[in-house]
This record gives structure tokens, C-alpha cells and sequence, in this order.
């Protein structure tokens, strides 16, 4: 490959082999310029599989390394394609604090629900609010998006920070659930924005900059996050009987279903909507029978 010298084995000045002083290897530097890695460097060799350049010396405690990043975006989309890497997009990993693959997951998947991601970065462009969950979201998604490279990686100690100080559920290093944390994190923004609107509301003013003249004591308005997320789950169930049908509906922000392997979402969502008949014990109590009858409910 040009411009990456071949691995060749340099002269090991320390009588023990590289092979047996493998906990003595530490990565000095994972950045784009890897500037403490001296011209020196003993070694030097690409890994094709991701497009790294890693950068091997020899010091007083043994061996160290770098990781050279700053070549590898173009050799990336080369080898993925630029179909997959649409202009003005970024592709950031986010670095672990300890356990935090649960929130980094939803992080990311998040930002890659484009409506989601719009409303978090125009909520960074108004007036400075007080620190709380969502600005912290707001300050990453927007450090994210104005990135200059395409592919990094990106620490978001602020949200973590912020996360482990508003919910000790969170505040600790211990594994934890990413639905529950997507659940909570929707939730919480939520709140924020009620919240919001509810003292632009007792300031007697609308965002608009209209009076209000609502109840202050009405249902709180939808936010933006049931306009993306929030759906309408009916609920049927029809005996068998008297083939009467009764329904109820309720709000919700996400779906459980059962994942099969190899199979896409539509047939998930199919399977969840199977019906299911009622009968045994689980007999449906029919108000028009006015008695226990097998049914089916979907």
C-alpha cells in the first residue's frame, strides 16, 4: 500500500520478546495527528480491516502505541462505498465511560432519526437555557454534526455527567437496560418541554409571542417527541359468540416485540399484531353475553 512501510519486526533492544511484554503495550494517543508518537517510531503498519495506521516505540516500561486515524476516512468510504456516506452526514463512535454501551446505542440511534435529530439541534439554536438533559443532548448532537471529518469518535462526558447526576439509577457503573434508558430519556425531554411551555404559558405568553388564553390546568400539549414517536394501539377483542366487538385505545412511545433471526421489522410488527384466542381460564368476559366466552383478541 502506499505511503504505509511493510511490518518488519524492529531490533528489540529489551531481552524479553513483544509477545511476552503484551501488558506493557498502552495506547499513548487515538487521534487524527497522534502528535507524542516521535519520527523515530520503530514500526509502522496499516490494518486494512478498518484503515488504521498503528504506530509502534520502544521506551523505558515497554513498548507503546498510537493509533493514526486522520488517513482513514477516504480509505473507509473507498471500501464501503460513497453511496453509504451522504454529504453533510457524520459517523461518530462515542467513547465508553464505564458501562455506558446502553446509552451510547440509543445516542447514536437517535441522532440518526433525522426529525429527532432537526428538533434537538433548532432547540440548540434558541435563547440559553438553564443546564439540564436536553441542552446537554442538544451541545453533542450539535458537536457531532460540525464536525469537519466524516467518521470519529467523540467523547460525551457532558450528557453522561449530566444523565448520572439527575438519576441515580444511571449513576453508577453498572450495565443497564438501553430500553429503559430510551424510555426515560423521551420521557424526560418531554417533561423539559411541557415544562417549557407551561411558563411561557403563566408568563402569559405563547412561543409566538401571542396572550394565552388557555386553563393552565388543561392536558398538557403535545410535544414534539409524541409527534415523532408518540402512536395509537388498538386493542380488539371480539367473542366468539355474539361476534361483538370491543375495542380500547391507548397512547404509546415504543413497541415490545419479539426479534426473530433474519427477519425484517414489518414481519416482527406482523407477528405482534397475530390474533390471539381466549379460551380456558383466559376466557373473555362479554358484557352482551353477560358471561365467560372464548374470543379473539388482537
Amino acid at each position: 500500500m502506499p505511503g504505509f512501510k511493510p511490518f518488519r519486526p524492529p531490533r528489540n533492544p529489551y531481552p524479553i520478546p513483544l509477545q511476552a511484554r503484551k501488558g506493557a503495550l498502552k495506547v499513548v494517543k487515538q487521534d487524527a495527528d497522534v502528535p507524542n508518537v516521535p519520527t523515530s517510531t520503530l514500526a509502522s503498519v496499516r490494518t486494512p480491516e478498518v484503515g488504521l495506521r498503528v504506530r509502534l516505540q520502544a521506551g523505558d516500561s515497554g513498548w507503546s502505541c498510537g493509533v493514526r486515524t486522520g488517513a482513514n476516512a477516504s480509505a473507509l468510504e473507498k471500501e464501503i462505498g460513497p453511496e453509504q456516506f451522504p454529504v453533510n452526514e457524520h459517523y461518530f463512535g462515542l467513547v465508553n465511560f464505564g458501562n455506558t454501551c446502553y446509552c451510547n446505542s440509543v445516542l447514536q440511534a437517535l441522532y440518526f432519526c433525522r426529525p429527532f435529530r432537526e428538533k434537538v439541534l433548532a432547540y440548540k439554536s434558541q435563547p440559553r437555557k438553564k443546564e439540564n438533559l436536553l441542552t446537554c443532548l442538544a451541545d453533542l448532537f450539535h458537536s457531532i454534526a460540525t464536525q469537519k471529518k466524516k467518521v470519529g469518535v467523540i467523547p460525551p462526558k457532558k450528557f453522561i455527567t449530566r444523565l448520572r447526576k439527575e438519576n441515580e439509577l444511571f449513576d453508577n457503573y453498572m450495565q443497564q437496560d438501553a430500553h429503559e434508558f430510551l424510555n426515560y430519556l423521551l420521557n424526560t425531554i418531554a417533561d423539559i418541554l411541557q415544562e417549557e411551555r407551561k411558563q411561557e404559558k403563566q408568563n402569559g405568553r405563547l412561543p409566538n409571542g401571542n396572550i394565552d388564553s388557555e386553563n393552565n390546568n388543561s392536558t398538557p400539549d403535545p410535544t414534539w417527541v409524541h409527534e415523532i414517536f408518540q402512536g395509537t394501539l388498538t386493542n380488539e377483542t371480539r367473542c366468539l359468540t355474539c361476534e361483538t366487538i370491543s375495542s380500547k385505545d391507548e397512547d404509546f412511545l415504543d413497541l415490545s416485540v419479539d426479534v426473530e433471526q433474519n427477519t425484517s421489522i414489518t414481519h416482527c410488527l406482523r407477528g405482534f399484531s397475530n390474533t390471539e384466542t381466549l379460551c380456558s381460564e383466559y376466557k373473555y368476559y362479554c358484557e352482551e353475553c353477560r358471561s365467560k366466552q372464548e374470543a379473539h383478541k388482537r
